[in-house]
């Protein structure tokens, strides 16, 4: 990887994780425990499954609906969980490859 993409990418998996860690600090509650389960574990599922979409190189996850469902109807600390563990779960889950730290920075990039 280039130092110009290093350079752009590894400020925003600070951000992330900064943003991760202050709202697990200051913001810890889980108002409707059920409904957050109930999206982790979807999330979760849905992370393992890989789709391969015509015209595109790489597979599709579909954890990004519900991260996006998480996003629209729970907390911050909440989706916040919600996307890094489906994202953790989508990059290190059976790949052909373990992907590079930087290319697990979005719940919504394609493999």
């Amino acid at each position: 990887m280039s130092t110009k993409a290093k350079l752009l990418i590894i400020p925003w998996i600070a951000v992330g994780i900064g943003l991760l860690v202050a709202a697990l600090a200051l913001d810890f509650r889980f108002p409707e425990p059920a409904r957050f389960v109930t999206c982790l574990v979807l999330a979760l599922l849905g992370s393992t499954f890989k789709i391969k979409l015509p015209g595109m190189q790489g597979n599709f996850s579909i954890s990004f609906v519900l991260a996006l469902i998480a996003i629209a109807q729970m907390t911050l600390t909440e989706s916040l969980v919600v996307g890094v563990l489906a994202t953790l779960v989508q990059c290190f889950w059976g790949p052909a490859r373990v992907p590079h730290l930087c290319r697990c920075c979005s719940t919504s990039q394609p493999w």
